[in-house]
């Protein structure tokens, strides 16, 4: 049905095309040749219904019938539903079976899109009397190595056709077809041989967590103690007398007297001691005699305002401390 359709669309396409050029060109002629013919129809037709008006009937339901049985049989083309075409198996005693074109197709296509470098492919089924003819257009790698991919797939394709389908395989054609090379910036270099550089990822280091301050409870307010009133005692009845409170010294107290006790018991100290020798050294005599020279030369009056002072001190310490 799909031949027959192609072959009216481009015969009524072919008529279009010459009609419309002669008709828009040259129409006044073409007006007067198709009216002439018309009149000559009309003429014959006439002649042929007035001698005979049965023929004319008949001729009329016969053309009325051909054209009507034309155009069924173009409507019942076209909306039956095509029967699936199949191939019978050959391979198989004691019985009849066929097996379905798209089944042939589908199992090739799967079976062969799992070989490496290929994309796809579309496989076309047809039946001949020896066996089966199978065209195969396959799309590849642009990379992939023609002869041996080739051969791989003939391999493929006859071990499930006649192993594994029971079909006879009576020819095979392969028709490669590569995909396009990606494309590339640089002109004459594929993209392939690009060196890619290693994009280094930095690495992120989680922020410790920083944990909350602790809550800080609330103060609690404790309201003061209610004064507490002293029982009233009974009219006539004398109360006892309240004893003084006893008074605990104070540890500043404590202390004063402690320093002004130390104060006593030191004796006064005298300026310039530390130039006179200990009790428990032995001076030599030499040593002694310019040490006391020294003394009696140096013994100004201030010296000895530093020696009064220094007696005072110990009784004006004492004072201070008992303020």
């Amino acid at each position: 049905m799909h031949i027959l359709n192609r072959i009216l669309v481009i015969l009524g396409l072919l008529v279009i095309m010459v009609l419309s050029a002669v008709l828009f060109l040259a129409w006044g002629p073409f007006l007067q040749i198709f009216i002439g013919m018309l009149q000559q129809a009309y003429a014959a037709l006439s002649a042929v219904a007035e001698s005979n008006p049965l023929l004319r009937w008949a001729g009329g339901f016969g053309l009325t019938v051909l054209v009507w049985a034309v155009c069924i049989a173009l409507l019942w083309l076209e909306t039956r539903r095509p029967r699936a075409r199949t191939i019978t198996v050959q391979q198989i005693g004691g019985g009849h079976a066929e097996l379905t074109v798209d089944s042939i197709i589908s199992r090739l296509q799967y079976n062969l899109e799992q070989l490496p470098d290929i994309i796809h492919v579309w496989p076309r089924v047809h039946g001949a009397r020896k066996g089966v003819r199978i065209d195969l257009a396959v799309e590849t790698n642009p990379e992939v190595d023609v002869p041996a991919i080739t051969e791989e797939i003939r391999q493929r394709t006859r071990d499930i056709m006649e192993q594994h389908m029971g079909l006879k395989l009576e020819s095979m054609r392969v028709v490669i077809r590569h995909a396009p090379y990606p494309k590339s910036f640089f002109k004459g270099e594929r993209a392939e041989t690009l060196p890619h550089p290693a994009v280094s990822v930095p690495r992120v280091t989680p922020s410790p967590a920083v944990a909350p301050p602790p809550a800080v409870p609330a103060p609690v307010v404790t309201p003061p103690p209610a004064p507490v009133e002293a029982p009233s005692s009974p009219p006539g009845i004398a109360l006892p007398a309240a004893e003084p409170p006893q008074t605990t010294p104070s540890a500043s107290q404590a202390n004063a007297e402690a320093r002004v006790s130390n104060n006593r018991d030191q004796p006064p100290r005298r300026p310039w001691s530390f130039l006179r020798p200990r009790a428990e050294e032995t001076v030599p005599a030499t040593d002694a005699a310019e040490a006391v020279a020294t003394e009696g030369s140096e013994g100004t009056p201030a010296a000895e305002a530093d020696i009064a002072s220094s007696a005072e001190t110990p009784s004006n310490e004492v004072e201070n401390t008992a303020r």
